[in-house]
């Protein structure tokens, strides 16, 4: 026999949800931004995208770089790169 499990309760959705999002001055929720890798050449990453606002990352010179030193340049690229001010959780007009 199958086990209904007990639907989420409103503290467990609020607690997740802020796992996935910061707050702004305004009490908004922002969806908190992540680096995500996309696409792999040869073993190491090439292009990845960020989750908050889509914008892509692409490794410039893959030759003969380490896997460390791929990830390396995109995470520099993502850690200086400022989101657009869209939140993608909202539909805009």
């Amino acid at each position: 026999m199958l086990q209904q499990s007990k639907p989420p309760t409103h503290k467990s959705v609020l607690n997740r949800c802020f796992q996935m999002c910061t707050v702004d001055k305004a009490m908004t929720l922002i969806p908190l931004r992540k680096l995500r890798i996309i696409q792999w050449v040869g073993g190491q990453p090439y292009r990845a995208v960020c989750t908050r606002c889509e914008r892509s990352f692409t490794l410039t010179d893959s030759t003969k770089v380490s896997v460390e030193a791929a990830r390396d340049n995109l995470e520099h690229q993502f850690g200086n790169h400022s989101c657009e001010q869209h939140h993608p959780m909202r539909k805009t007009a």
